[in-house]
């Protein structure tokens, strides 16, 4: 854990220092937006009906497309792979979701955002139910650091409520996620 603390502190200062140098770009209507990044949740689980909950380790990956619909207000929607080992089973996710995110004016290179989705979610494996999972809502809140207008590392907090978690019929789970992603605005900035 303190080796993945170090490896995001030294990428946050790198980030910073060719933030600092790069000129702030208005991402216009139209501007799309490519953004692959990892999650690591950690999620607290109750059982309708019983007492006490679990506590359990996530691996998310996701590749975000968005596209603006103004210089603030973007569509969003991903794909999202999941994978838990949970003691000596493991599991695996395949899913949607769909949403929107609000990118507030900025006057230097740092934009801050937040966005709202619902998903939807198939698992596999041993440690999952077969009942397809819902998510709503996820919410998020966090800033970009801008490259050039042509690129960006965003972090962000986010909140997620999950029925039927873990494709398991009255499960849910309220999960608490850091993310760290990189977005890519392809012909934007030329």
């Amino acid at each position: 854990m303190s080796r993945l603390l170090s490896v995001l502190t030294v990428a946050v200062l790198a980030v910073s220092g060719v933030a600092a140098r790069s000129s702030a770009t208005d991402l216009a209507r139209g501007t799309l937006e490519l953004e692959p990044n990892a999650q690591f949740l950690s999620q607290s689980f109750s059982l309708s009906g019983f007492s006490g909950s679990t506590t359990v380790t996530t691996l998310s990956m996701l590749a975000t497309l968005g596209w603006f619909m103004n210089d603030q207000f973007e569509l969003v929607g991903s794909p999202v792979v999941t994978y838990q080992s949970f003691e000596s089973v493991n599991g695996t996710s395949v899913g949607l979701l769909a949403g929107a995110r609000f990118n507030f004016k900025s006057q230097g290179n740092v934009i801050p955002f937040v966005g709202a989705a619902v998903g939807l979610e198939k698992f596999s494996g041993d440690l999952y139910g077969t009942d397809v999972a819902f998510t709503a809502p996820r919410l998020e809140a966090g800033m970009r650091l801008m490259m050039g207008g042509v690129a960006s590392v965003n972090f962000a907090g986010i909140y997620q409520h999950e029925t039927t978690a873990q494709g398991i019929k009255d499960l849910s789970s309220n999960d608490f996620a850091l993310s760290v992603g990189v977005s890519a605005f392809p012909g934007h900035g030329k």
